[in-house]
């Protein structure tokens, strides 16, 4: 009798253990979301503890789940720690100004390095890692795409949860509307630089879908033909209506069409060119403006269907 009741506690117990650990292992894992790794760890060392006392006081089985359990939550807070030291913080007026003064000269380099096709200069500030990912090719392919820089905003800063600081830039290029993410070392390394670009909030109104094998063009009075760019492939041509709601002017670049996953670029015929009808590329729109006009695309056949995204 008093060996069962012994083996019931027992199993209480493991029972209870497993629940503590589930519960300070969700309060480590909200903590290192949030980006505050020290009371993160702290809760995540207290449920490594509580798998301790299962591995000393649990039976087989118990001890083998709570080596799968371990190697769970350990999975999971080393994910949920990566995400929290991408976050960033808020800070004072105080620390912004100090660290947009100190960090101004390597980032006017960055951009002037963009903007005169200088990648030595462009990556002078760069950590390793970040070289290996912006490298030459990616730097020359970045320019052919995004285009000469048309307007930088350099005005806001914070600190990342590592503690090191923060310069946020808003740039126009050519051909894209971007946000810039540039993160320094306490001194002025870049161990971080991301962008992505920011789309125009238009309203978009198809008016007409066709699906062709050649179109024709005019170029420098001489009159042609362009097909698609592969034998399997057709043109879409999409008569439209754009709109801008906004209260600021804003510049649509030019169009995607994505489909099945896939994604298939705007056709832009050289300058000089002139279609049948008015090709939409690089349009700039006044608040409440509309405009309307055709947009094409060269997809493989079977890939017609999709949605039309604006860059």
């Amino acid at each position: 009798m008093e060996r069962e009741k012994n083996k019931s506690s027992n199993i209480f117990l493991i029972f209870g253990l497993f629940i503590l650990e589930f519960i300070l292992f969700i309060i480590s894992t909200v903590y290192f979301y949030q980006g505050n790794h020290i009371i993160g760890l702290i809760f995540l060392v207290l449920a490594v503890a509580s798998n301790v006392i299962i591995f000393v006081k649990g039976r087989k089985i118990a001890t083998i789940f709570g080596v799968l359990f371990l190697i769970f939550i350990l999975f999971i807070s080393l994910g949920t720690a990566i995400y929290g030291f991408s976050l960033t913080k808020q800070i004072s007026e105080e620390e912004k100004t100090q660290i947009l003064e100190e960090k101004k000269e390597p980032v006017d380099t960055l951009f002037k390095g963009y903007e005169s096709g200088d990648y030595d200069k462009y990556s002078r500030d760069l950590s390793d890692s970040m070289k290996e990912q912006h490298d030459k090719i990616e730097f020359i392919q970045l320019r052919e795409g995004f285009g000469k820089i048309i307007s930088r905003d350099c005005s806001s800063a914070s600190k990342s949860t590592m503690g090191g600081p923060v310069v946020l830039c808003n740039v126009e290029f050519e051909n894209a509307k971007t946000r810039w993410d540039i993160r320094f070392t306490n001194e002025n390394e870049i161990w971080g630089l991301y962008f992505e670009v920011i789309n125009p909030e238009i309203e978009l109104q198809v008016l007409n879908k066709k699906i062709l094998s050649e179109i024709s063009v005019i170029c420098d009075g001489n009159e042609g033909i362009s097909k698609p760019s592969s034998e399997e492939g057709v043109l879409l041509v999409f008569d439209i209506s754009i709109k801008n709601d906004q209260e600021n002017q804003v510049t649509v670049h030019s169009f995607t069409f994505e489909s099945k996953g896939y994604s298939f670029g705007q056709l832009i015929f050289e300058e000089g060119c002139s279609l049948e009808c008015n090709n939409l590329v690089s349009e700039v729109l006044a608040p409440n403006e509309e405009k309307q006009g055709c947009i094409i695309f060269s997809v493989v056949e079977g890939y017609t269907d999709g949605e039309i995204k604006v860059e």
